[in-house]
């Protein structure tokens, strides 16, 4: 009979270091990112709020992304309880979650649904794709989560959230395919009873 908390716990540590990844690009690339924005918009205020944030960030960047990791690597639970957890989710937070992931959510919507089916087939409970630890959503709402504990200015956080969706986000499709493809090659495939 196979462990289901084991089969996921393992699914969640790939996805997990796939999404270190993804983020160990987005920390180095941040502030070339920074350096674009600046460099191209025309409003000097808003190059003022991104030098700003530059230098915010040099001091805050550490706590930003240990947040992040804190937040996803504590989903890991989210695989058996999915919904029941994303309705225990800050509503304000979620609703910018959804705000920066809506593009890649819907670009994604066929692969994860197939996830969250099979999750739920293995879970023997109904997994919508947006409470999967690996949705868009859910991810962003870890990134919001770690931007509000690093106390950036709404400013801030909205210029960095547009940052993580290009240099996170805008790359996630590769750990989503290679998530379909485990479940396709069985992970995700349990037979008999609990």
């Amino acid at each position: 009979m196979l462990d289901r908390k084991r089969l996921f716990t393992n699914l969640h540590c790939y996805m997990t270091d796939e999404l270190s990844e993804l983020m160990n690009g987005f920390y180095h690339n941040i502030e070339d990112g920074l350096f674009e924005l600046a460099y191209s918009n025309p409003d000097a205020k808003q190059r003022k709020i991104i030098a700003g944030l530059m230098r915010d960030l040099r001091a805050r960047q550490r706590l930003l992304l240990e947040k992040f990791n804190t937040q996803v690597a504590s989903s890991a639970q989210d695989w058996l309880e999915a919904d029941c957890r994303l309705r225990q989710m800050d509503d304000g937070a979620y609703k910018t979650a959804e705000q920066i992931a809506a593009k890649c959510a819907a670009h994604f919507s066929p692969v994860l649904q197939s996830i969250a089916e099979r999750t739920g087939y293995a879970t023997q409970q109904n997994v919508a794709r947006q409470a999967l630890p690996l949705s868009p959503e859910k991810i962003s709402y870890h990134f919001v989560i770690a931007c509000k504990s690093a106390d950036l200015q709404s400013d801030s956080a909205l210029i960095i959230q547009s940052l993580f969706r290009r240099f996170v986000l805008d790359r996630l499709g590769f750990t989503l395919r290679r998530n379909k493809c485990r479940v396709k090659a069985g992970w995700l495939h349990i037979t008999g009873g609990a």
